[in-house]
């Protein structure tokens, strides 16, 4: 196994660091949207089977 240190300028560590947490506060942000997507469509799903029941009933 071999490790190489390049050197790289502070500008492009920069960058890196940058893009680095761009990408994780993005996949967080799209983690929380898909959550709540689910979270809304099982609300709707349940919401018309009680109004299904409910139809029953009559």
């Amino acid at each position: 196994m071999r490790i190489e240190h390049i050197e790289k300028n502070e500008e492009s560590e920069l960058v890196e660091d940058l893009i680095a947490i761009t990408t994780s506060f993005s996949a967080k942000i799209h983690g929380k949207r898909g959550g709540r997507k689910l979270e809304n469509a099982i609300k709707s799903v349940l919401e018309k089977g009680e109004k299904d029941e409910n139809n029953a009933d009559l």
